[in-house]
């Protein structure tokens, strides 16, 4: 009988050893992917930084072909000057409030 529980305890002494293995390894491919994951929110951020930018950019260039007479930006350049007009109405409005 003491052969037999000598056997269980060396069986559950493997599969134990193995269990850390298997640990250790799955915790190193953790630690990995939460790099590469870092790494590509990372990337992701700074993408969507540069659309911001070229999205910028191709705003100004339709206002400045608006300017130049191009017809095709012609409707985006009033309804530009209409929002800033807008905008200075509302700022006029509210310093006339905070004045009464």
């Amino acid at each position: 009988m003491n052969a037999a529980v000598q056997n269980k305890w060396n069986e559950l002494e493997g599969e134990v050893h193995e269990l850390l293995i298997s640990y250790e390894k799955q915790k190193a491919q953790l630690a990995k992917l939460k790099e590469e994951n870092e790494r590509l929110e990372e990337s992701i951020y700074q993408q969507q930084v540069r659309i911001q930018e070229l999205q910028n950019i191709n705003k100004q260039l339709k206002v400045a072909g608006a300017l130049g007479g191009n017809p095709k930006h012609r409707r985006l350049m009033k309804f530009k000057l209409n929002q800033l007009i807008k905008e200075v109405d509302y700022c006029i409005a509210e310093v006339s409030k905070a004045n009464l």
